[in-house]
């Protein structure tokens, strides 16, 4: 009796695939990631302005917000069929420099291989949602509640234009921050004083323990 296997594409595999299909927007990626991890700072920092700008306007037009998904639509249409076309013209005819050289292929590879990652994670953390969801059902609720109501007040306590702001530029910048280890280096310090104090209430629970039958 045979069994058939079902073999799953590997992440070189999806990362290949995944470039392909990308291939026309390739140049803005690359320039793009540059972008994201600080490399060029003017042009992050008027990638922020913009999106200050835009949100200001938002808040000040108070648009509805089927309106606004159609206009964000309409934006993103627009842009898959004209940046390819504009990304391929500037190839072929070299306008301001732009050329595809062996360095940007690699860091587009590199590029597509750890959007495939950031993939696998996201999906792997709501597989194991579910796993949770129907083998713990209390320790998953237990989980879930808290967290929802603790957003639902956050959203509450602050203004929700303000805060998808604040996640979108947070996001912007989470890259370079990951990239130039200055989040690690937070994380680093916040638990060395998490563990220090830590420490120092196990000693004075400590000392209290030993003066307590001397008393």
């Amino acid at each position: 009796m045979q069994t058939n296997s079902v073999s799953f594409p590997s992440e070189e595999d999806r990362a290949a695939a995944l470039a392909k299909s990308l291939h026309g927007w390739r140049v803005p990626i690359v320039r793009l990631d540059a972008i994201l991890h600080w490399e060029q700072p003017p042009a992050l920092g008027g990638i922020i302005a913009g999106i200050t700008l835009a949100f200001l306007l938002i808040g000040w037009l108070q648009p509805p917000l089927v309106s606004m998904l159609a206009i964000v639509g309409l934006l993103l249409l627009i842009a898959d069929f004209v940046v390819p076309l504009a990304a391929s013209w500037l190839l072929s005819s070299g306008v301001a420099g732009i050329a595809w050289t062996e360095a940007d292929d690699r860091r587009y590879r590199d590029t597509c291989t750890r959007l495939v990652g950031v993939w696998d994670s996201v999906s792997g953390l709501a597989a194991q949602l579910l796993t949770l969801r129907r083998d713990r059902p209390q320790f998953y609720l237990a989980i879930a509640l808290p967290a929802l109501l603790s957003l639902l007040v956050l959203a509450e306590k602050i203004n929700n234009l303000f805060l998808a702001y604040l996640i979108i530029v947070s996001g912007l910048l989470l890259p370079g921050l990951l990239g130039s280890g200055v989040a690690a280096s937070a994380a680093r310090q916040l638990y060395e004083l998490i563990r220090a104090r830590v420490q120092a209430l196990q000693q004075r629970s400590a000392g209290s323990k030993d003066r307590r039958p001397n008393e």
